[in-house]
């Protein structure tokens, strides 16, 4: 390994520099560049000959290219540093001589490759630099990814700080910015570089949790199963283990990327999406001899990490043990495919709202509790998660959470009678088995009298009132990426405030007592659209009926608020008892 302190020039003095595509997109924000404009300030009032230090980069040769680095560790930084330059040397009275010999190669072409995706958008952005203003509005408009989003940030930032530079201080900061120290650790291979990364403190953005685990399993890789080459890419191609960890990896970091930017993903259950949690929930939902169960409902994304740790130090001395890293090698093989598979059908399930009724319900209307996961991408990944499973998982849904009940660690383990035997017919058995062991008669009274206190109101009204809602329907109930509805009074509750006891009896109530008992009942609600719910509140029910008829429901266009009362609220009320108990939970109460 060859390693020392370089200056930034002796640095950007070398050939070429690439982004290897299995790296993350460029991450950094305003607030980590203003932190390395500060270092140069620094170094500049201090005078400092040696330079101040700016962190570790780790590279590794492109194995096509010879004159070529990729750089494995400090893409963030290095990628910065070069735009600052670029930035500082356009405006310097020697720009061509510095382009030349530090951010232009021998034909002309840039010395820094980023993400192919991103690279025609950042030549564009350089050349904001050789132009007078700042901000280009088209180019911002361009910036379709976060990545690209980011480069932008940081590249206006930099372009305000270069503004308000004389041409004798323009001077300083390159002189200064080329005599700030990097820490250069050049690795024979990508391997041995990701492995020397594992055990360097670098500076910048936190790592990610999947960026360690990357990192991990590709130290374990290149430290006990080094040299193996075989046929473990879709092309048929020989790669090696290390590369095959990457690529994977690589794929992932894409499809995070659109997971992240998709437009139904603040939707998904009741938690910000956060990559680590898919991690967790695929922990949960493997097993691979010797290394077991690492999942646990309770444990969280980083213990999980420690537990993958811990286990792959036990499978290591196992191997040990028989003379040779084959189960090793398989089980890295085997989770590294199978953590792919998971995070990309967790994004076939976002896509799927747009086409399937059944997970537009599950995921939208009755915002299904992530403990589930583990069991739904299961089965998804195995081509099993059909319609009957889906309202199956809606159903137990509602049971385990949407009630009085908390069940977390029944939802989490129910994939664990599907991993012993690989039948679907034993999940869909373990699911109605610890249903039955709930009152789900109480369930269905709590579902009737509290219904407005109820998450899963939407998903029961319109299972129950339009169940053969076609999905262009449901996606007309979608405005700005969230669902439109909300829960309507029919009666409303303007009367209990205005304690007019008159209209109570009016409507057929005893009292106001006997109008508060019923208020928040099912049959006093229905799903409505927002913007018709605001125009609806407090109105009386010759009024209300007229706002409904702009509804995109039928059942709601249809609806005779006009004549409602408490007669025909109850009816409501035992009819989706009936229902509930007769139809909905059939399967249950068998």
């Amino acid at each position: 390994m060859a390693q020392g302190h370089e200056t930034v020039a002796k640095v950007f003095s070398r050939d070429k520099f690439s982004i290897p595509q299995y790296q993350r997109d460029y991450a950094w924000k305003r607030q980590n560049f203003i932190d390395l404009w500060e270092d140069l300030e620094e170094a500049i009032e201090s005078k400092d000959s040696q330079g101040h230090f700016l962190g570790t980069i780790v590279v590794a040769p492109n194995k096509d290219d010879s004159d070529k680095f990729d750089i494995i560790d400090g893409q963030q930084r290095t990628t910065t540093i070069f735009m600052l330059l670029y930035a500082l040397v356009s405006k310097s009275e020697n720009k061509e001589n510095l382009k030349t010999k530090f951010l232009l190669n021998e034909n002309g072409e840039l010395k820094l490759e980023i993400a192919p995706q991103n690279q025609e958008f950042f030549k564009k952005l350089l050349k904001q630099a050789e132009k007078d203003g700042n901000e280009n509005v088209k180019l911002q408009d361009e910036a379709d990814t976060q990545g690209k989003k980011n480069l932008y940030e940081v590249f206006q930032s930099i372009l305000d700080k270069v503004a308000k530079l004389n041409a004798s201080d323009i001077k300083t900061y390159v002189d200064s910015l080329k005599n700030m120290i990097l820490m250069w650790l050049e690795e024979p291979n990508s391997g041995r570089a990701i492995r020397t990364f594992q055990s360097v403190n670098d500076r910048g953005v936190p790592l990610n949790l999947l960026d360690k685990l990357k990192s991990l399993l590709i130290y374990y890789s290149n430290r006990y199963c080094n040299g193996i080459e075989k046929t473990l890419d879709f092309k048929g191609q020989k790669i090696s283990l290390d590369e095959k960890i990457n690529n994977d990896f690589g794929d992932m970091f894409k499809t995070i990327l659109k997971i992240e930017e998709h437009k139904y993903i603040s939707s998904i259950g009741n938690q910000q999406f956060s990559e680590s949690d898919i991690f967790r929930y695929h922990a949960g939902s493997i097993k691979f001899d010797g290394v077991g169960f690492l999942g646990h409902y309770r444990r969280s994304s980083e213990n999980t990490y420690i537990e993958l740790k811990n286990k792959l130090k036990v499978l290591v001395k196992d191997c040990v043990g028989l003379s040779n890293f084959k189960k090793l090698e398989d089980f890295l093989i085997f989770y590294t495919n199978d953590l792919k598979k998971f995070y990309e059908s967790f994004l076939g399930l976002l896509d799927e709202i747009d086409t399937n009724t059944q997970i537009f319900k599950l995921v939208l209307l009755g915002k299904i509790n992530p403990y589930f996961y583990n069991s739904l991408l299961r089965l998804k990944i195995n081509n099993e998660l059909d319609d009957e499973m889906i309202s199956l998982f809606s159903k137990a849904d509602i049971l385990f959470f949407k009630s009085s009940s908390s069940r977390d660690a029944t939802a989490f383990n129910l994939i664990d009678s599907y991993l012993k035997n690989g039948s679907k017919q034993d999940l869909k058995n373990q699911i109605v088995k610890e249903t039955q062991k709930l009152d789900i008669e109480r369930v269905v009274d709590d579902l009737v009298k509290y219904a407005y206190e109820m998450n899963s109101f939407h998903l029961i009204f319109f299972e129950q009132n339009y169940k053969n809602m076609d999905i262009a329907m449901l996606k007309s109930l979608i405005e700005k990426k969230e669902l439109t509805q909300e829960k309507e009074h029919i009666i409303p509750e303007n009367i209990l405030e205005k304690e007019d006891e008159s209209k109570a009896k009016q409507l057929g109530f005893d009292d106001l007592e006997d109008l508060g008992n019923h208020i928040d009942n099912y049959g006093n609600l229905l799903s409505l659209e927002k913007s018709l719910n605001a125009k609806a509140k407090d109105r009386d029910l010759l009024e209300k009926e007229q706002i409904y008829q702009d509804s995109k429901i039928p059942f709601i266009r249809q609806f005779d608020a006009n004549n409602f009362n408490k007669k025909i609220l109850r009816e409501r009320n035992e009819e989706l008892r009936n229902w509930l108990k007769n139809e909905f939970f059939k399967d249950f109460l068998a």
